[in-house]
């Protein structure tokens, strides 16, 4: 990845563009190439994106992603014979080199995706992924270094009202909740109010499949349905304190590669969640 311009964080025009921090060298795959290639190219390459060229003219038309893997897997399709293009997500969202990366976060928080195709008259010319963002975030501090009045505390970004749930309630239930509200963490307290776990959607995928067909009972792996949620859980998970900066959690963020932190008071108790969408959400209103 290539250096950041090193400039003040200040304004819009000082603010670094995508092509500054975007990742050169990427790995694509055709849409008629195979899901057990993608996976495998995603497994060497230590990813979880991959653009999609279309084979004749090889332009963009789409992204897959290891989540579009792992439903096409737990579906029961056969890899080997399943082309990208039947689990790809179509049309790619993508960005250009000359973007700022202020507009960057903006689409990757208000669209949820984890990463954009940097497209330049047609070709894909590299990728910006949201650890890409959030790293730059780490190096340009936001513009108030000091939290006043709560302004720029965890507590000014978070959500308040996560799903908390008890290490004994029925695993199914809890990934039905996550699936209905469309949130992809789930915080785990004892009858004190204290964090004591957090499951993410993998966890669910883990144990249960694709956690949106948890809607339907019916198709559930035998005996899923009894499954508990200290089975799947993260135990004792890495919290942060409603009173620490946003930069704090984004620090916490990017060193643990977590994709939320449960927001806690000083005596443990649950009082959020926080989440790299959040801290992206931040800073493209603070900067755009």
């Amino acid at each position: 990845m290539s250096s950041p311009v090193q400039a003040p964080v200040g304004s819009k025009r000082t603010l670094p563009k995508v092509r500054d921090v975007m990742q050169r060298s990427v790995i694509l795959i055709r849409d008629e190439d195979s899901v057990a290639l993608a996976q495998q190219l995603m497994l060497w390459n230590d990813i979880r994106h991959l653009p999609v060229l279309r084979a004749v003219d090889r332009k963009l038309v789409g992204i897959v992603s290891e989540r579009d893997v792992l439903r096409g897997l737990q579906a029961g399709m056969d890899a080997g014979a399943l082309a990208v293009r039947e689990i790809m997500s179509a049309p790619a969202d993508h960005i250009h080199p000359n973007a700022l990366v202020a507009d960057a976060a903006a689409d990757l928080s208000t669209k949820r995706i984890g990463c954009l195709p940097v497209v330049d008259a047609g070709e894909v010319v590299g990728i910006l992924a949201v650890s890409d963002v959030l790293g730059l975030l780490a190096q340009y501090p936001a513009k108030r270094q000091v939290v006043v009045n709560g302004s720029e505390s965890v507590a000014s970004i978070m959500h308040p009202e996560p799903i908390a749930v008890h290490p004994d309630d029925r695993l199914v239930m809890t990934a039905q909740r996550m699936a209905q509200t469309g949130v992809r963490h789930a915080c785990v307290v004892d009858g004190e109010g204290t964090v004591v776990g957090i499951v993410s959607d993998r966890d669910v995928r883990r144990l249960l499949g694709d956690p949106r067909r948890v809607l339907d009972a019916s198709g559930l792996p035998k005996g899923a349905g009894e499954a508990r949620v200290s089975a799947a859980m993260t135990p004792d998970p890495v919290v942060i304190r409603q009173d620490e900066t946003v930069h704090s959690a984004l620090e916490t963020l990017i060193r643990f590669r977590f994709g939320a932190l449960p927001v806690v008071a000083d005596n443990g108790h649950l009082r959020g969640i926080v989440s790299y969408l959040d801290v992206l959400q931040h800073f493209a209103a603070e900067h755009v």
